[in-house]
């Protein structure tokens, strides 16, 4: 169940999630491809792509879901309550997807794995993609589908495009920091909030035996040979050059704890250290 309690964006957004798309949004090369865009009708066009081929989640047809929606629009400020889509065989559990009116896309088989597993693990993604959208990450997810899908239709030149995409690349995996962070305040429970970083990787009877985020967490002990095996930069340097990401599962565990103990006793408490 949600909490009754409203966030800021300021108590949500990891630091680098923010530094990061603020310099994407002050690219030259962003600028000119949202001009672009425009110009095109791309966001039509991506909408429309999912419009056509997947089903609307609707009060009527899936409450629970519509309602998680409502529920974590509020807490987190979103003051349209974005439209979800269903679609079967989806890669991601949930994504975010448009620009002047983000909306989230949900693998129906991600579905069917929370329900059988813990309905608050699909509560909580989607209140951290919630969180995302206003956060400003419908910008940033459709930089990263143009320059995925269509870098090679882009009218600029290529000495520009590259310099954005070192940015974006880098952001598309910081921003799972603001989306884990807001899984933990809606939920409210730390265990679950890092049990759902590894919940497409290992089935859940496996999962229970490492107690995460548990005194006795079995994770811990793996994830800091982890790093100090490479050391934090090396680290950094590691994750950067990788185009998965799992990999980047170690240091999204860290981040989670680190923000958790800026929490006090009863959620929140304003500060996040950097």
């Amino acid at each position: 169940m949600y909490k009754e309690k409203q966030y800021e964006v300021s108590q949500f957004r990891h630091e680098r999630d923010s530094r990061l798309i603020g310099d994407m949004m002050q690219n030259e090369a962003a600028e000119k491809i949202f001009a672009w865009a425009g110009k095109e009708g791309l966001e039509d066009i991506y909408r429309g792509m999912y419009e056509m081929s997947c089903v609307a989640v609707t009060e009527e047809n899936l409450p629970e879901i519509a309602g998680m929606a409502k529920q974590a629009s509020r807490m987190f400020g979103l003051r349209q309550i974005p439209r979800i889509y269903l679609r079967r065989g989806y890669e991601q559990t949930i994504e975010i997807g448009g620009l002047a009116n983000p909306f989230l896309v949900v693998s129906s088989d991600f579905l069917e794995l929370t329900a059988e597993e813990d309905p608050r693990l699909l509560s909580g993604m989607i209140a951290g993609r919630i969180a995302g959208i206003r956060a400003g990450h419908g910008k940033g997810m459709m930089l990263f589908w143009i320059l995925e899908t269509l870098l090679g239709y882009l009218p600029i030149p290529a000495f520009l495009v590259k310099g954005l995409e070192a940015l974006v690349n880098e952001w598309n995996r910081c921003r799972y920091f603001t989306y884990d962070r807001a899984f933990l305040l809606a939920e409210g429970d730390y265990a679950l909030a890092q049990r759902s970083l590894f919940i497409q990787i290992l089935p859940g009877e496996i999962l229970d035996r490492f107690a995460l985020g548990s005194p006795k967490d079995r994770y811990t002990p793996q994830a800091d040979r982890f790093w100090e095996g490479l050391g934090a930069e090396g680290a950094i340097r590691t994750l950067n050059s990788l185009r998965m990401d799992d990999p980047w599962i170690p240091e999204r565990y860290r981040e989670l704890k680190k923000f958790r103990e800026t929490m006090g006793r009863d959620g929140y408490d304003g500060t996040v250290s950097a």
